[in-house]
């Protein structure tokens, strides 16, 4: 296949081969994918340019493979999800008689659709791509084993079993996709027989609605809560107290009743109304004598009755205030304390790389190269970790701007020869150094000053 190259037309971008023949676009396979939508193949369409005939792949919201995982590793998941969008195009290209050697299975080549996150993959009429040993899908199973999450055991599992397989000319990727729903099978049924072996010895029917304890039991029990105090006491500092707030001092442990916090206000509540009905008998009968009496004291305890639910209330309600204040100060401690500039979503880089937050630069007197908001100079991105991919689209950037002129995967910070570069990934607005429009897949070296745009979004480049 002749090298494509891209053009950018208004708010569409296309890869384009070039240099065909007229009389070559009479042949089978062109007239399939210009005259048809194949599902899973990039849109194409023909153009006659100064007396050559070019073929437009519309690639417009869509991302390459290999620029996707540039800075992000491959899991099991994304494997099988890449096999699945191979099987199913080489099922549908079936259908409308098209070779499978006409598909390009350069990972720069294979696009991913943002929204449905559908592979769409480029086919060429022309060409009958012929791997020089092994199979035509020789070239995924090199970038699998070259992006792959080393933390998962059976993404290498997979990754190294296609490599394998696909280095035999025979191979087809239905097989592989059998393989993998065979294990998938073995995988479940293990996993059901466990979960099944766990509920049958934890999940037992008991034969009464009470548990009754033996003296043995009762022992036993006494016997843990005594080791619990004995442990927590040779952890105390001098001077702190001995028990636990879960134990008393004879060694029971303190439960705090379910239904506390709502009996409290709800004996207020019936208390008070008491307290009123009795107001409005005594206004109303006026009693004498005994009865007045009594209705008094009645009013009294009831008085007695309704402070000391005021009070317990009152209580636990002030507990709980200091409990919560104490935790959400201990986490802001905690966040501000530990809180790195990368944010990973597990130990190490999460599955999309690190996303950059918004700090202050020269942290702990290291400035690097960053972003400087010239709206708001005092919010900066740092840049510190290349590549990094910038964009609205959370799942897949690690720079996220969201405003609306920024596509969602706009463009990327790479290293090129020691200095950080800026490509732009087929935005739709355009990424801009110091207001030049780069065009698509364009690298341009960043300067210290450097004034850097995303759509409408105006940034200054810092070393």
């Amino acid at each position: 296949m002749k090298k494509p190259f891209y053009k950018r037309e208004l708010s569409h971008s296309y890869l384009v081969i070039d240099g065909i023949m007229e009389e070559e676009l009479g042949r089978y396979q062109c007239q399939m994918i210009l005259r048809n939508r194949i599902p899973g193949l990039l849109p194409c369409s023909e153009r006659f340019l100064e007396g050559r005939v070019c073929l437009y792949y519309d690639i417009s919201s869509r991302q390459s493979l290999g620029r996707l995982y540039e800075a992000t590793k491959i899991g099991y998941a994304g494997i099988r999800g890449i096999v699945d969008n191979l099987a199913q195009v080489q099922d549908t290209i079936a259908e409308y008689l098209l070779e499978e050697n006409g598909l390009v299975l350069e990972p720069e080549y294979i696009y991913m659709d943002l929204e449905t996150e559908q592979l769409l993959f480029l086919y060429d009429p022309f060409g009958n791509v012929q791997a020089e040993w092994g199979s035509i899908y020789l070239p995924v199973a090199e970038f699998l084993l070259e992006h792959i999450d080393h933390r998962e055991e059976q993404a290498v599992e997979t990754a190294y079993q296609f490599y394998k397989m696909s280095k035999v000319e025979s191979f087809t990727i239905e097989s592989f996709r059998t393989i993998l729903e065979k294990g998938r099978r073995e995988t479940e049924e293990t996993v059901y027989a466990a979960a099944k072996e766990w509920s049958e010895n934890y999940f037992r029917e008991e034969e009464g609605l009470y548990e009754y304890l033996t003296m043995q039991d009762e022992t036993g029990e006494k016997q843990d809560r005594e080791s619990k105090i004995q442990e927590h006491s040779s952890r105390c500092k001098e001077g702190g107290s001995a028990v636990p707030e879960d134990f008393d001092k004879d060694g029971k442990q303190r439960r705090r009743k379910k239904g506390a916090d709502v009996r409290y206000p709800a004996g207020l509540a019936v208390s008070f109304f008491v307290f009123l009905l009795l107001c409005t008998a005594i206004w109303y009968l006026q009693p004498d004598g005994s009865e007045r009496i009594c209705l008094f004291g009645c009013l009294a305890a009831d008085g007695l009755l309704v402070l000391w639910f005021l009070w317990k209330t009152v209580y636990i309600k002030g507990q709980d205030r200091e409990a919560g204040k104490e935790k959400e100060g201990g986490e802001q401690k905690e966040d501000i304390r530990n809180r790195p500039l990368y944010a990973d979503e597990e130990d190490g880089d999460g599955p999309n790389g690190p996303t950059v937050f918004l700090g202050a630069a020269g942290r702990d007197g290291q400035d690097g190269p960053r972003l400087v908001d010239m709206q708001e100079e005092n919010r900066e991105y740092s840049l510190d970790r290349l590549p990094v991919m910038v964009g609205k689209m959370r799942s897949r950037v690690q720079l996220l701007l969201p405003d609306a002129s920024v596509s969602r995967i706009h463009a990327r910070f790479v290293e090129k020869d020691g200095r950080t570069a800026l490509i732009d990934l087929n935005s739709t607005n355009g990424t801009f150094v110091n207001g030049i429009r780069l065009e698509q897949e364009e690298t341009a070296i960043l300067e210290d000053g450097d004034a850097v745009a995303f759509g409408n979004m105006e940034l200054t480049y810092r070393e």
